[in-house]
């Protein structure tokens, strides 16, 4: 299901991205801020076990020691494989990771799709980071459409950088931006030849990577074993993968134990005590794999990908095979297992390399790209006496939220703001969110409405925009209250608007002690509304309710996924806290 809405989304950015119609406005230089005084802002597709997200949060750990303030913001939740010191944010997956961003000196979009919500929020100069992925490395299998859409994105970035120089070249090749070129770098901290070596009974090879993922060449890389355990056949196979392998391990001989998601001071030990790594991706932009193998004293085969040809000498500090070739791979593999002088070449060899992607040394370099990129600001275009603003400072929650207010309203297009207005007087225990108008353009008509989370404190006395519905349900007067919500649910043409009327309806039924119906109609309203999360929450209050032993850890997965409905007209606050207070919260649906 979450994967679905995410489709959607991307279904809606694409569009939107094909009616852009103000341009990028031109940056305006200004004097580069101190690193002290930077506040760099991470947008994250997703921050899963993966080489490349591993990259980031490396560069977020080390602009921090440096001084700079980093945020990262993803829909997804904060990961607990790595140590991040940087400041993390969840963003409700309703939300567009733009709609999201706190005031700062520089957004770096992680992942093409982002490029657009980042740049669209008008907030600061936006960097787009590249490592490579389909749209650069599988060009010819992309569908125009896909093409189109890449394309604009990478028009829309004020900047550009990336891993490689192979990699730059692509981006030139087929989006026509200049990318410049930061190599990544290895944890020495971690990753180092001094280290403990992993205990096995047998000689091993060292593989990584899902089988799930085709680019990789995990498939490539097991037939290639399969070869060279009939000439070794005391040689067994370890693997390092990202999830459980699709293939039956089992029916491949000289498989001894495929290892999940470990740590990363496992897999160093891991690289310290193989034979041999062996890598057989059919494209990378920088692989970081290899280099951390070289870093651990590992000898290595690789294939000939982009990413790889950026520091590594056939021959002499990694042998390299052909791409989509088991036989090629285990050429190279039996060339190596066994010829101990050659082993020890690629060790040396390696080691001096891997002493060159020094974390020390690249962070300084990204530290000033990013402090020139920083050194741009978005220009104003308008002042604030140009808007009917209906909202003061002391209405916002915090002064960050009045700032950011007051920015967007001199440097966006749109001709209205709303913000969600927090109510906690309509149900206890419960802070609803409710979108409102807070600025309007004057003398202007409405054409294009922009929303930006901002929480401002609603007035607990403002105008029942519910037919009365809500007036009535205040007074305890739930019959009556009933009937309105009911009529609003027959005659609201908007879903969404559905979607809320019936919330009140299941509420007005919990107070009138109807707690069959009320589980009835939300099971069904659930289908309706499948990315409404104020429903899931209700379910699981209801289920606890009417002691139904049906399970709801679906929901409450969903609840803490799906992150408040703020793509709706009214949600619940912190929705995922709410369902954790049970205890506190049930005074709330009493009579």
């Amino acid at each position: 299901m979450i994967e679905s809405l995410r489709w959607e989304q991307f279904l809606r950015r694409s569009r939107d991205v094909e009616n852009i119609t103000p341009e990028r406005k031109e940056l305006v230089q200004k004097s580069a801020p101190a690193l002290s005084e930077c506040h760099i802002v991470y947008v994250m597709n997703q921050v899963g076990v993966w080489g490349g997200v591993k990259i980031i949060f490396e560069q977020a750990n080390r602009l921090v020691e440096l001084g700079a303030k980093v945020t990262i913001i993803s829909h997804f939740d904060r990961p607990r494989w790595f140590k991040l010191n940087a400041e993390y944010k969840q963003v409700p997956f309703g939300m567009d990771v733009g709609e999201a961003l706190p005031r700062c000196d520089l957004i770096v979009a992680t992942y093409y799709h982002h490029i657009y919500e980042c740049v669209k929020a008008n907030a600061a100069p936006v960097v787009y980071f590249e490592q490579g992925d389909r749209h650069l490395f599988d060009y010819d299998r992309l569908s125009q459409g896909e093409i189109d859409f890449a394309y604009k994105q990478f028009q829309l970035a004020d900047f550009v950088f990336t891993v490689s120089k192979p990699t730059a070249d692509l981006i030139k090749k087929y989006y026509d931006r200049d990318a410049a070129v930061i190599h990544n770098a290895v944890d020495h901290q971690n990753f180092n030849a001094t280290g403990s070596k992993f205990a096995w009974d047998a000689p091993y090879v060292l593989i990584m990577g899902s089988d799930h993922v085709e680019f990789k060449g995990v498939k490539d890389v097991l037939e290639a074993f399969k070869l060279v355990h009939q000439v070794y056949p005391h040689l067994e196979l370890l693997w390092i993968s990202t999830s459980e392998p699709a293939a039956d391990i089992s029916q491949i001989p000289g498989v001894g134990k495929v290892f999940v998601q470990p740590s990363q001071q496992d897999i160093a030990a891991l690289y310290r005590g193989a034979e041999v790594f062996v890598a057989g991706s059919h494209y990378e932009s920088f692989s970081l794999p290899v280099l951390e193998a070289m870093t651990c004293g590992c000898a290595v085969v690789t294939t000939k990908n982009v990413g790889v040809l950026e520091y590594v000498v056939d021959g002499s500090n990694a042998l390299l095979a052909e791409i989509h070739n088991p036989n090629s791979l285990a050429e190279q593999m039996l060339r190596v297992i066994g010829n101990e002088e050659l082993k020890h070449e690629l060790v040396q060899q390696g080691l001096l390399t891997a002493a060159n992607f020094e974390w020390s040394v690249i962070v300084k370099k990204l530290a000033e790209y990013y402090l020139h990129c920083a050194s741009y600001s978005i220009p104003a275009v308008q002042g604030l006496d140009e808007w009917d603003i209906y909202v003061s400072q002391k209405d916002f929650l915090n002064n960050a939220d009045y700032e950011k207010f007051t920015d967007v309203l001199t440097k966006t297009h749109s001709d209205t703001i709303e913000v969600p207005k927090l109510y906690n007087q309509w149900l206890e225990h419960h802070d609803m969110g409710r979108w409102e108008i807070a600025a309007r353009k004057k003398n202007t008509f409405v054409k294009a409405k922009e929303r930006i989370f901002c929480v401002v404190k609603g007035n607990p006395n403002i105008m029942d925009v519910y037919q009365g519905g809500l007036d009535l349900f205040r007074q305890k007067h739930y019959e009556q209250a009933l009937a309105v919500f009911l009529r609003n649910t027959n005659e609201a043409s908007d879903p969404k608007y559905k979607a809320v009327f019936t919330k009140w309806v299941i509420l007005c039924l919990i107070k009138l002690e109807k707690d069959e119906d009320a589980l009835n109609l939300t099971r069904e309203a659930m289908k309706m509304h499948p990315d409404y999360t104020d429903l899931y929450y209700l379910y699981v209050v209801l289920s606890k309710l009417t002691g139904s032993s049906m399970e709801y850890n679906q929901e409450i997965h969903l609840i803490h996924s799906l992150g408040d409905s703020i793509h709706y007209p009214e949600f619940f606050f912190h929705t995922d806290a709410l369902h954790k207070s049970y205890a506190l919260t049930y005074n709330a649906f009493q009579a």
